[in-house]
């Protein structure tokens, strides 16, 4: 975009602007991870957002480990065919497991 359609957009009056396409800011579905006391009748404030968002900057990612490991084609497939972000979300699936069965035992 160039500075003259910038500045176009920027000049834009709130009246012409074609909202139909974003969902209503209180539909809560997921918030709930970022903001615990949400709920689907929850009116998502600025203040909320800003909160949440400042938990996932000062969130620390644990230090991870590369290994070389040896997997089932099917598990791969399977992953990468929902991810582009396959590998952390084994990961994920792999921490979970790990996190139930240490409450378990």
């Amino acid at each position: 975009m160039n500075n003259k359609q910038l500045e176009k957009l920027a000049n834009l009056p709130d009246s012409e602007i074609d909202f139909s396409d974003i969902p209503e800011i209180k539909n809560t579905q997921n918030f709930h991870r970022l903001y615990p006391k949400a709920n689907k009748d929850t009116m998502i404030t600025d203040q909320m957002i800003f909160e949440s968002l400042n938990k996932i900057i000062e969130k620390e990612e644990p230090e991870k480990t590369p290994v070389t490991l040896k997997l089932d084609q099917r598990v791969i497939s399977f992953f990468k065919g929902h991810s582009k972000k396959y590998q952390t979300k084994i990961n994920e699936i792999l921490l979970a497991f790990v996190l139930s069965y240490e409450k378990s035992h």
